[in-house]
């Protein structure tokens, strides 16, 4: 259970430390829940409706205009976060919310020792998680 608990840990710290490089280069900051939902949107500051058209018309397979290094670098990004979060909700179901918490600290603690500021590869649940929660009012 140790070695695939680690296993998971290394797929969601690559995962992050690819998000972190991404958004670094190409200047985007994904600091809270609707940072996340507008670059997997194509809403976030760089997409373009040009990049919108070109990613509708790439998925057709029409061939055509070949898109920028910034286009792709900005698509790689939203299909990672949309990897790192199917990741996420596997884990949960398969494994719990305490062994996902686990996970999920023993990455970021490895991509701060890597250098990277925490936050930087736009992952906000385990502060979520770990935050005074107001005790919910049943009515």
């Amino acid at each position: 259970m140790r070695w695939l608990m680690q296993e998971k840990a290394e797929a969601f710290s690559e995962l992050s430390r690819r998000i972190a490089r991404l958004c670094h280069r190409l200047g985007i900051q994904l600091k809270t829940e609707e940072d996340l939902r507008r670059i997997l949107a194509r809403e976030a500051e760089g997409f373009s409706e040009a990049d919108r058209a070109l990613a509708e018309f790439s998925s057709m397979g029409l061939g055509g205009h070949h898109p920028s290094r910034e286009h792709l670098e900005r698509e790689e990004l939203r299909g990672l976060l949309a990897m790192r979060c199917e990741l996420l909700t596997h884990t949960l179901q398969d494994w719990g919310l305490e062994a996902t918490q686990t996970i999920t600290a023993m990455s970021e603690s490895e991509l701060e020792l890597e250098g990277f500021a925490p936050g930087s590869d736009g992952f906000t649940l385990l502060r979520q998680l770990n935050a005074p929660r107001e005790p919910r009012q049943i009515s």
